[in-house]
């Protein structure tokens, strides 16, 4: 009896991934062919589901690839009153946003100091995410926010130190664009959920176009925001924002960083409005530029 309980039990860890299961196993050898064939046919399904859910997403982003030019709007990008909101909020600097109890949070990479434009000091980038973030809170029972692109957790500690209600954050991330970037990422948020209650977080080390992380993503979603700061070619802009659309809840913001900064950006945005992914790009004046999209 306790062989035929094993059997079952192996057969349903094999099964259940796949979407089967079984009530009672036979002996191995009696049932091996029998359970064999029903995991064949499971997993012949489950590849079927896959394979037709990774061209729709696949299709999306090669329609987007193939537009003509002529076809693509032109971007105008709106101000806001959310933009004058933050305008005329108190920002705090930007070395105060990465400092708990007297002690910069393990995010903070000495070496990333002047580094390029001085991105991280400057006062119109991190500082104007926190007002974002305090205005987009307030008046919410909470907020969830999606990042593509996580390198040491500056702007997840900077959604954890702004939002005025329960947070939750998720980030992803190759970590590969720096070496252990997600360990300081994971570093900091633990001690912000430690000061911070309400805060949560999970990361996810890989590429944002897997689709096994797709799939990660989606399950743990909705989100309130989706911020894509993560591969900067036209095809992986495209990627994530067909990405963003699928896992925003009814009403959220796609914020998209270096619209200024980086050509294809502005250009996959154009592409995926030609196609109706999104409705309205307005626009936050950052140092490098923010758009907000509306599906």
């Amino acid at each position: 009896m306790r062989i035929r309980k094993i059997a079952t039990q192996l057969a349903n860890a094999v099964l259940r991934p796949l979407g089967g299961e079984v009530v009672r196993a036979g002996l191995v050898g009696a049932r091996a062919d029998e359970i064999n064939a029903l995991r064949a046919e499971l997993a012949a399904r489950q590849a079927a589901l896959e394979l037709e859910t990774d061209r729709a997403a696949d299709d999306a982003v090669q329609t987007a690839l193939a537009l003509a030019p002529e076809r693509l709007p032109t971007l105008r990008p709106e101000t806001t009153p959310l933009a004058a909101a933050i305008e005329a909020a108190p920002r705090p600097e930007p070395r105060a946003i990465f400092t708990l109890n007297g002690q910069l949070l393990p995010c903070w990479q000495d070496s990333d100091v002047g580094l390029y434009d001085d991105w991280l000091l400057h006062p119109r980038n991190y500082p104007v995410y926190f007002a974002l973030f305090q205005q987009l809170s307030a008046g919410r029972a909470s907020l969830r926010l999606l990042e593509i692109g996580v390198r040491t957790g500056y702007l997840g500690a900077t959604f954890a130190q702004a939002v005025s209600v329960p947070g939750y954050y998720v980030g992803v991330d190759p970590n590969q664009y720096m070496a252990n970037g997600l360990d300081f990422a994971a570093a900091t948020f633990r001690r912000l959920r430690e000061a911070r209650p309400g805060f949560d977080y999970a990361l996810w080390e890989g590429f944002s176009w897997r689709r096994s992380t797709q799939k990660s993503l989606e399950h743990c979603g909705p989100y309130d925001l989706v911020h894509i700061d993560g591969d900067h070619s036209l095809t992986g802009k495209l990627v994530d924002l067909d990405l963003a659309r699928r896992v925003l809840m009814p009403g959220g913001l796609v914020l998209v960083d270096d619209f200024d900064h980086h050509p294809p950006v502005a250009e996959a945005i154009r592409r995926a409005m030609a196609l109706g992914w999104y409705r309205r790009c307005t626009y936050l004046a950052t140092m490098r530029g923010l758009a907000l999209l509306e599906p």
